[in-house]
């Protein structure tokens, strides 16, 4: 579940992963644990080939 596949942070699906890792660390009898919300912009590498821009610049 964890490393299968690749996961893009901020993107669909991750907060299924911390729902999970939250519930499975909950079964060691901590105090408390928590899922904390915050904004960060990420810069991804642009995944297209040239091949595909027909010559043109990635935006």
């Amino acid at each position: 579940l964890l490393t299968r596949d690749v996961r893009l942070s901020g993107v669909g699906g991750t907060n299924r992963v911390l729902i999970y890792v939250q519930t499975w660390w909950r079964n060691f009898y901590f105090d408390s644990v928590s899922i904390k919300n915050y904004t960060v912009q990420l810069v991804y590498p642009n995944y297209c080939p040239s091949s595909e821009l027909g010559g043109r610049k990635a935006p």
